[in-house]
């Protein structure tokens, strides 16, 4: 079973992040979980570091974001959700990384925008543990579930997560595949069928039928409502985003490989993609055998 007994919350106190609060809760409820929230101070700028002021200044910030999130803690105990307040300074995306490693928290839930937004990124490729991306409007109640998967052994890791939600949500799942080919297949398809008929089994509809008998023998699931579908496209995150809006999908669920450069381009660059296009909720997974610490 899927244990989410710890939820770090990075609050920045904006629009984006009172938004947000509604999915934190529903999460917290549906585990049973801990809330820890966190704000991170930014590294001091250089003007105000030669101030005779400076730590006043910086022990009055502290005090005031203090102060805001034990309301936030107040709200969440009265309604029967356990809650914490941090504080951190410094870079922004290393610090919501350490305290998720000095909690141990199971789940790191973020807004897209906001000033925490642009560190979402930076944080899903140096965390070991599920990053939650929170939409940027109202979050509404989660009926439906994506799960894009390459077929590859990482990409299956996210199953259980995708499973277990659905489950406990009573949620419809979609499994969903992008064969990916040039933007001329389908001239060269047409041409294949008129003039090489032996050619026929590599048609698209063949092909989308074959990879759909995949997805159901490898991705089976008891008591939750599975469907699959396959696309041919040419790009696999514009595929998933239309699908998405087509399925009117409120949660994706996907793994990255979580690594930097020439690997990451390589190999995540299809879950970053999506992440900037999704018009959903992402759930973003990186398996075991990519945990590795990163800066």
């Amino acid at each position: 079973m899927l244990k989410v007994e710890k939820i770090l919350f990075p609050v920045e106190f904006s629009g984006a992040s009172e938004k947000a609060l509604f999915r934190v809760e529903g999460t917290a409820r549906l585990f049973g979980a801990k809330v820890i929230l966190l704000h991170v101070i930014p590294e001091t700028p250089i003007f105000l570091l030669a101030s005779p002021n400076t730590e006043k200044y910086i022990e009055f910030i502290k005090q005031r974001a203090m102060e805001r999130l034990n309301d936030y803690v107040t709200m969440f105990e009265q309604r029967g959700i356990e809650a914490v307040a941090e504080i951190a300074d410094g870079k922004v995306y290393l610090q919501i990384v350490d305290a998720a490693r000095k909690f141990n928290v199971d789940i790191v839930m973020m807004t897209r925008k906001g000033e925490y937004g642009s560190t979402v990124l930076k944080v899903v490729r140096r965390s070991s543990f599920p990053v939650y991306v929170i939409k940027d409007e109202e979050p509404s109640p989660i009926k439906t579930i994506m799960f894009p998967t390459d077929l590859s052994a990482p990409a299956g890791f996210g199953w259980r997560y995708a499973v277990e939600i659905a489950r406990r949500l009573s949620a419809k799942l979609v499994v969903f595949h992008v064969h990916e080919v040039s933007m001329h297949w389908s001239e060269l398809e047409s041409e294949l069928q008129v003039y090489y008929p032996e050619f026929a089994e590599f048609s698209g509809e063949t092909i989308r039928k074959k990879l759909i008998d995949q997805l159901s023998s490898i991705y089976r699931a008891e008591d939750v409502d599975v469907a699959y579908d396959v696309s041919i496209a040419p790009d696999a995150s514009l595929e998933i985003a239309d699908k998405a809006r087509q399925y009117n999908i409120d949660l994706i669920i996907m793994t990255t490989h979580g690594r930097s450069g020439l690997k990451r381009i390589l190999l995540g660059s299809v879950t970053e993609k999506t992440l900037r296009l999704a018009p959903s909720d992402m759930l973003i997974i990186r398996p075991p055998e990519f945990n590795s610490s990163q800066r």
